[in-house]
């Protein structure tokens, strides 16, 4: 078979992201993509404490942190290589679920708490606590009773946690709390009402309030149990944020959103649709930013209550971004007509484009950002422009990416530097025009960026707005950094049509100018033409600009131009138009030599030549391609500009091609990547060797006189035959002259012509210098690659007979060989 080629394919804040959203976007620009659940085990563990049982497990990707057993505790915590850094940003979203026996709340207990729990050098983490009414991560409920200031079970120190608890430990207007000895949650008010679950952000090791020495930020208040255990005194946790839950949305065992934002050192959270939560950032710097440094572990906790009161839940975790998977950057910027950036709040009249870029960079994480896809919609006061949109420079078909006004990129395999990945950013480019019927206050852009492994969602352009322009005029086509091509040797060239449209309120008439201009160039004016009416529009053929005429008067030179479209109406105000251009001329192929029918071997150079001629570039690129892959590239070669030039180079055929035939194209390049078109060199063959290796001497030794016949073996004899298609041949052994010795008085003994001969089973070929002998045939036409080597056995071989006529000495000759082909 031929060796196969293979095509190479060349496919707002930083944050640290994993998944997508679970609750619909406010951005309906495209169909949300399915959500992906990130590898619990990759990014997390399941602690162990001595002596303590953590009763997490993790199943279907999911961690079940409790399992509606009584009084269990269970923890999650993330790896090493996954905390978070408190001196830069991060987002995290997880989706909870708790569910009691009967999916109420009259049966549902204790809860689960988010924890953040700052790293101190030299000191372990905990990673849980106590079952009931701790949650897992907060202190013991009961005092010494000496109010020492702590209590006999400390909590998660250096730790923040946000609780989700569905069970009310509180007592009652007696004095008798409803869990037997827990006043854990007494602080949020006396209620009869035993079920009131909530959610909370509380401080798991904070200090005591006993009315005694107070610490800095107390977050617990003791309080004497009324006599009810005699000697004690219980701890009631301190509540911010406070969310009460009255249908049962914590134990029904549906999944809720729970999403964590940390930006600027503000800690923010969000549960489902409820209003966003930010936490007294005081409060979180004291109790969790104050260690040695600024990173911190984080994690889930959760609790059962006692069997006694048959009060449990199954509570379980999955997470759709965790920190430090992707870290990336997102921006969407607005450019003005003339590349300059839109400013918040800016105006920009009817008429008027906009290039609008999303840009999607890759700044570091453990894993690669997957499959892409980044979406937006237009603004009610935008239009597309057609045929602008461009994802990484390569322009897309707008018929598959946009639909009423909606965009969906192609999937972006792969963003990031991990495991040999080296595209880090990706960029959507595309232009719009603002709308001419009514004022549109308040207008953005907002884009989602969304992976299997990370998301960002709501990233908003600049503000701005869109008024209604009495008078303006806008070039359509061509557009902006269009190239206007120039082809020598091209005789029929296409039209260059310039399409502009005005609007002018008044209609009292008026003038349009079309302007070529270049730097170094006297202005050209390429037509005028009177307006009549409120709006119109207006076609021009700029071709004989770009191309060769016969006189040459009008072509414009290479390089950049732009072209000015002016509306100047009876008024006397005027506007104008501009868009920037530039002329190239790609290389051109003259001719090339062709190599169609020619037959080549492995090693064998293969000369490749013809003529070219590039009207603006001195340096080209030469790219040789077999069978559509390029095989060789030669890079800035100089030419003559703007004159035929004869190019020729080499290309030496590896040693490992395959046999077959090839097809061979050629292009050329020049420094700015404009390429010629393709040129046909045609079809070749890279064919096998037909050769023939024989050993250069042989000697065999003594030979007794007495008509005896020697089996002698002169060395391998080789035919090699790898042609595609090989033909019938012949190997053919002579002597020179037969074999002699010379004597003494200068004359020759010349042996007989039966002196030395080839045997092959009973046939016997003499061979001597009367006649050429065949002693190999070929009768094989086919593909194999062949190497023949002429049989010398046992029996089979050169045999040298030792006549009695022949006297003593040395005996010497020469062999002729020839390989023949046969018709």
């Amino acid at each position: 078979m031929k060796k196969k080629f293979v095509k190479p394919i060349i496919q707002g804040i930083a944050i640290s992201l994993v998944g997508l959203c679970f609750n619909p976007l406010t951005n309906n620009a495209a169909e949300e993509k399915a959500i992906e659940k990130v590898d619990i085990d990759s990014v997390f563990d399941i602690p162990t404490i001595s002596g303590k049982t953590n009763a997490a497990f993790v199943e279907n990707n999911e961690a079940v942190l409790t399992n509606s057993g009584n009084y269990q505790v269970g923890a999650l915590w993330c790896k090493p290589g996954y905390e978070i850094d408190l001196s830069k940003d991060f987002h995290m979203i997880a989706h909870i679920s708790q569910e009691s026996i009967d999916k109420t709340d009259a049966t549902a207990a204790d809860g689960m708490v988010f924890v953040i729990q700052g790293v101190e050098d030299g000191k372990n983490p905990v990673w849980f606590t106590y079952p009931g009414g701790s949650l897992g991560a907060l202190r013991g409920s009961k005092m010494d009773t000496n109010l020492a200031g702590s209590s006999k079970e400390p909590g998660i120190p250096n730790s923040i946690g946000i609780e989700f608890d569905n069970y009310f430990n509180h007592p009652n207007n007696s004095g008798v709390t409803y869990n037997n000895d827990n006043y854990m949650d007494k602080k949020l008010g006396k209620s009869s009402n035993t079920k009131l679950p909530h959610s909370a952000v509380v401080y798991p090791n904070g200090g005591v309030d006993a009315g005694l020495s107070k610490p800095n930020v107390p977050t617990y208040e003791a309080y004497w149990d009324g006599g009810l255990i005699v000697g004690k005194w219980q701890l009631a946790v301190n509540h911010y944020n406070t969310q009460f839950y009255y249908n049962n949305e914590l134990s029904n065992g549906r999944y809720n959103r729970f999403e964590v934002i940390y930006s600027g050192g503000n800690l923010s959270y969000k549960i489902n649709d409820l209003p966003m939560q930010t936490v007294d950032k005081n409060m979180f710097m004291y109790h969790v930013a104050n260690t040695s440094n600024s990173r911190a572990y984080w994690g889930f906790t959760a609790s059962t209550g006692p069997s006694n009161d048959k009060l449990t839940s199954t509570q379980k975790v999955w997470f759709e971004q965790v920190p430090n998977l992707v870290n990336a950057d997102t921006t969407v910027t607005l450019l003005d007509e003339v590349g300059k950036p839109i400013s918040e709040g800016q105006t920009i009249q009817g008429g008027e484009e906009v290039t609008v870029k999303a840009k999607a960079n890759w700044i570091g994480g453990n894993q690669n950002w997957q499959n892409l896809v980044i979406s937006t919609e237009l603004p009610d006061s935008l239009e597309l422009v057609a045929d602008t949109t461009t994802l990484d420079g390569e322009k897309l078909d707008d018929s598959k990416v946009w639909s009423r006004g909606n965009f969906t990129s192609p999937t972006i395999a792969k963003l990031g530097s991990n495991d040999g990945n080296t595209q880090t950013d990706s960029e959507v480019v595309f232009k719009v025009k603002a709308k001419n019927d009514k004022k549109y206050e308040d207008q953005f852009f907002t884009f989602n960026f969304q992976g299997d492994n990370a998301l960002y969602n709501d990233i908003k352009s600049t503000s701005f707005i869109v008024d209604i322009a009495d008078l303006w005029i806008n070039i359509v086509t061509p557009k902006e950094g269009d190239v206007m091509y120039y082809t020598p040797y091209t005789e029929e060239q296409e039209p260059i049509n310039v399409h502009v449209n005005w609007g002018e309120e008044s209609g009292n008439g008026g003038k349009q100018t079309l302007k070529i201009k270049q730097e170094g160039q006297a202005d050209i004016i390429v037509e005028e033409a009177d307006i009549s009416g409120t709006t119109g529009d207006w076609n021009v053929d700029i071709a004989k600009y770009i191309y060769s005429n016969d006189d040459r008067t009008t072509e414009i030179p290479f390089g950049s131009f732009s072209l000015e479209a002016i509306l100047a109406p009876q008024s006397g105000n005027s506007t104008s138009s501009i868009v920037n251009l530039s002329k190239k001329s790609p290389p051109f192929i003259v001719n090339m030599d062709t190599l169609e029918g020619k037959i080549f071997n492995r090693g064998q150079t293969v000369n490749i030549s013809g003529q070219l001629i590039d009207m603006d570039s001195n340096q080209l690129t030469y790219h040789l391609l077999l069978d559509d892959v390029e095989v060789f590239k030669l890079e800035s070669q100089e030419i003559e500009m703007g004159q035929n030039t004869s190019i020729a180079f080499n290309y030496t055929i590896p040693e490992d091609y395959t046999r077959g035939n090839y097809h061979a194209t050629f292009y050329a390049e020049d420094n700015e990547g404009h390429r010629s078109k393709v040129a046909d060199l045609g079809t070749f063959t890279i064919d096998g060797i037909f050769n023939l290796n024989v050993p250069s001497t042989f000697e065999y030794g003594k030979v007794e006189i007495g008509n005896k016949n020697y089996l002698v073996n002169i060395g391998d004899v080789e035919v090699i035959d790898s042609r595609i298609t090989k033909a019938k041949w012949n190997l053919n052994v002579q002597l020179e002259k037969n074999f002699s010795k010379t004597l003494a008085e200068g004359k020759e003994q010349i042996t007989p012509d039966n002196f030395f001969s080839y045997h092959m089973g009973s046939t016997v070929k003499l061979i001597n210098s009367s006649t050429s002998q065949s002693v190999l045939e070929n009768q094989l036409v086919g593909e194999e690659e062949l190497g023949i080597i002429l049989p010398q056995n046992n029996q089979d071989g050169f045999y040298i007979k030792s006549n009695t006529e022949l006297t003593k000495g040395t005996y010497e000759a020469v062999l002729h060989w020839s390989l023949d082909t046969v018709p």
